[in-house]
């Protein structure tokens, strides 16, 4: 303890000191640590094993477990039969051993005495658990089923009578009974109805191709181009985290009469459907056709007002 002290006293040395700077979790956790780490060097320990501290375990079955873990060292190293086959047979007799050192301790603690009625060669049969031992475990581990004695209005209940008048005029006590002349009535709904949905053959007034005529709404069709359009000139800008592939490439400079448009792509044409009309290959054939001017703008709420426009208006 002396080491123990010293320690800790040149830990805290300037302790008193700090007290000031730390709230009482860190001061708290500061002392567990160099508490513990004082009782870690200086106070020694060792560690135990809980199978040998048992009761019932003595010396001749200790040493009969050390020579089981020998021999299972043994068959481990060479991995032959015969060496595992000696290992199993002495486990099962380490095991019967436990079995009837257990079954005296526990005959010892009940002060029952063995049964030597039935004449038997095997050891392990002399010390039979009976129905009166197995009636006293079960004595201990009874459980009280049903409900307890209540107490209502000073009055101590303790019969089942009792008991259940009581929980009866409980449970009638918070449940309630609906008052159904207290609802109000339901009066019919004084707001105009809506008149009744007439169909009609197309081109007269309200059907449904007329009243979407008549919303003047941009088809689904451009609404979809001008969003794959917008969409891709923001990748081309880095206005969206989408890569344009390596095989993506501007046409080169064939003559000095030829300078094509430096913001337009190689036309891609793929061999399958599924690629012809992917996001790529199917917008980038419409970028071509957009005019110069329109290519040109690099603001992309620009591009993209005067891009609707221009097809909205096609």
């Amino acid at each position: 303890m002396e080491k123990v002290k010293e320690y800790l006293n040149s830990k805290f040395e300037n302790f008193k000191e700090k007290i000031t700077e730390m709230n009482i979790e860190e001061y708290w956790t500061l002392f567990k640590t160099h508490l513990f780490q004082a009782m870690d060097l200086h106070i020694p320990s060792k560690n135990l094993t809980s199978r040998f501290n048992l009761p019932w375990v003595n010396q001749h079955i200790k040493k009969m477990i050390r020579k089981k873990e020998r021999l299972y060292k043994v068959a481990k190293k060479y991995q032959t039969k015969e060496h595992w086959d000696k290992f199993k047979q002495y486990r099962k007799a380490v095991k019967t051993e436990l079995d009837i050192s257990h079954k005296k301790y526990i005959f010892d603690m009940l002060e029952v005495s063995p049964s030597t009625s039935e004449a038997s060669a095997n050891t392990q049969d002399q010390y039979r658990i009976g129905k009166k031992y197995w009636k006293y475990i079960k004595s201990k581990k009874r459980e009280t089923v049903g409900v307890s004695t209540l107490k209502v209005n000073g009055e101590t209940l303790d019969n089942s009578k009792g008991k259940a008048e009581a929980l009866n005029a409980q449970f009638q006590s918070v449940f309630t009974i609906e008052d159904f002349q207290s609802f109000p009535k339901i009066t019919e709904n004084e707001t105009s109805k809506i008149p009744s949905l007439h169909i009609s053959t197309e081109g007269e007034p309200g059907t449904v191709t007329t009243l979407l005529e008549e919303l003047n709404l941009t088809p689904l069709e451009i609404r979809r181009k001008i969003a794959r359009i917008t969409l891709f000139h923001k990748a081309i800008h880095e206005r969206v985290a989408i890569p344009i592939p390596t095989h993506i490439i501007k046409p080169r400079r064939t003559s000095r009469l030829h300078q094509p448009n430096t913001k337009r792509y190689v036309q891609i044409r793929p061999n399958k459907d599924i690629y012809k009309y992917s996001f790529f290959p199917r917008t980038i054939r419409d970028w071509n056709k957009l005019p110069d001017e329109l290519l040109e703008i690099e603001s992309s709420e620009e591009f993209k007002t005067k891009l609707t426009k221009l097809l909205c208006s096609g």
